[in-house]
């Protein structure tokens, strides 16, 4: 049995949370580079709209590029004129240092190996040569390993047609392939109209009080984001470690812990502001 694996969010993960915490980062260093005059926290917003836009005109047509996504930012004024191309750079360079691998995943992908081998396929604006190098770095990939992303391919998996590419391309029949993917939609619902079996794995997906932590990044300067992926990576791995008290380890990881972050920060800050030289915590 081969086995079709999805990327993000499935194999790997952002160590801050989710795809914001990595433009926010992207937004820092070009601004401080110069590349734009925007805050951060405008210049996400910015380039989530911009991405929307590409993919609401496109409807079902082909992947949108990341090279696409910044022309149209610096159409729309956010990247300073002829910036576009370092921009890029700078995005798919804080991308590969925030990506990990998922706990368990390279564990996973040497059974499926064993068992028929692996294709990767991804619906993402990245370009190949990127997703290959976030694997790599991550340690899940192999010589003998397939990449297909929408970006390259022009074809999504939501629709299906990225995993009748994918078998075309090695030969193989659907009875031959399951999928394994994190997105119900592009995962589950896409392999299923392409008449793959699927396999549902979303236990790198953030859970509610994780996506609250994150939703506070841009106004944070990234430490929402940065508890977000913290509180994740401790649930996985107490899942991962047979803890006998998962529910308790997560709620500390993802409410006492950031809650309690948070309280000290603003105490410091506090203090500072004050002029106070010494804190007595009881």
């Amino acid at each position: 049995m081969i086995s079709f694996v999805d990327v993000f969010d499935t194999v790997a993960m952002r160590r801050g949370g989710g795809p914001d915490s990595v433009l926010w980062l992207t937004a820092r260093e070009l601004l401080g580079s110069g590349l734009t005059k925007v805050s951060p926290t405008v210049f996400a917003k910015l380039r989530r709209q911009a991405e929307a836009r590409l993919y609401a005109r496109k409807g079902s047509g082909p992947g949108t590029t990341i090279e696409e996504i910044y022309e149209e930012l610096g159409t729309a004024g956010a990247i300073v004129r002829n910036g576009a191309a370092q921009a890029v750079e700078v995005e798919n360079r804080v991308e590969l240092e925030q990506c990990v691998a998922v706990p368990g995943m390279r564990e996973h992908l040497d059974a499926a190996r064993q068992a028929g081998g692996v294709v990767f396929v991804s619906d993402m604006y990245l370009r190949d040569c990127t997703v290959r190098a976030i694997l790599d770095k991550c340690g899940v990939l192999m010589p003998k390993d397939r990449i297909y992303v929408s970006s390259e391919v022009k074809l999504w998996k939501k629709d299906g047609r990225l995993f009748e590419y994918a078998l075309s391309s090695i030969g193989a029949s659907r009875d031959e392939v399951r999928h394994f993917g994190n997105d119900r939609c592009s995962d589950i619902s896409g392999a299923k109209k392409a008449g793959v079996a699927a396999e549902f794995l979303g236990e790198a997906n953030l859970n509610c009080r994780e996506e609250f932590w994150d939703r506070q990044g841009p106004d944070s300067c990234g430490l929402g984001s940065a508890l977000a992926g913290a509180s994740r990576s401790v649930r996985i791995e107490a899942k991962r470690n047979g803890c006998s008290n998962c529910e308790l380890v997560e709620v500390a990881a993802s409410v006492a812990a950031p809650t309690l972050i948070v309280f000290v920060l603003w105490v410091l800050q506090k203090a500072q502001a004050d002029g106070v030289k010494k804190l007595f915590f009881l």
